[in-house]
């Protein structure tokens, strides 16, 4: 699950700034009990983010759409050009 996550988000964040190694060595995925159900999280980068899910949902899935939220957030912060990069559409 987690080289998945890993190659889905190197996939969906191509003009990043960071290398594969520190990508692969900050990157943790666990699952977590909340009081309101479970969470998939996945720690990358010193951030830290989940998404709920329910008994049944597709994990890989779930993962892959994580990977995608992250990039596309970490895409928005990244600096360019003396300014913050405009939000993609």
């Amino acid at each position: 699950m987690r080289e998945r996550f890993r190659e889905r988000f190197l996939g969906a964040w191509p003009q990043r700034d960071v290398s594969e190694e520190v990508i692969r060595e900050s990157l943790r995925l666990t699952t977590t009990d909340e009081k309101d159900g479970q969470m998939l999280v996945a720690e990358l980068l010193g951030h830290e983010v989940g998404f709920g899910f329910e008994p049944g949902d597709d994990l890989g899935d779930l993962a892959d759409e994580l990977a995608d939220h992250i990039a596309e957030n970490a895409e928005d912060d990244r600096w360019v050009g003396g300014g913050w990069r405009e939000y993609r559409s």
